[in-house]
């Protein structure tokens, strides 16, 4: 994406119909699949909407955003105050094993070859792990 699309992603994202519908979603499907402690990665988080909505909805949830775009970490960083990496979907920077959830809307189908970055989430997903 291009810069600006970030920007006005990120003065959107809280109230535009699409993230807020999306992010229900998400966040009441990981709530009925997790437990307390749990470890989610968003991977292509954007500019923070999701993560946000997560911390608030789970707070005890440890949550790592993961993108591509270093503006997009940069304002992700800014709007959550959480952890976000750099890094691409196709070669996360992650230890195997190391999330119960591993998030991705609107990323896979970016990607010059989505099943490598679907055998990404499965490595550094827990054995009983989620992908939503």
């Amino acid at each position: 994406m291009q810069p600006d699309e970030y920007r006005k992603m990120a003065e959107v994202e809280d109230a535009m119909w699409y993230y807020r519908a999306l992010h229900r979603h998400v966040t009441r499907s990981l709530g009925r699949r997790l437990g307390a402690a749990a470890r989610v990665l968003d991977a292509g988080c954007g500019t923070g909407g999701l993560l946000r909505r997560l911390a608030e909805a789970q707070p005890s949830w440890r949550l790592t955003g993961l993108d591509f775009s270093p503006l997009a970490c940069e304002l992700a960083r800014a709007r959550t105050g959480g952890e976000v990496v750099q890094g691409s979907v196709a070669a996360l920077p992650f230890a195997d094993a190391a999330f119960d959830a591993v998030v991705s809307c609107d990323v896979v189908c970016q990607v010059a070859d989505p099943a490598l970055a679907v055998r990404e989430f499965h490595r550094v997903l827990r054995p009983g792990g989620t992908v939503c």
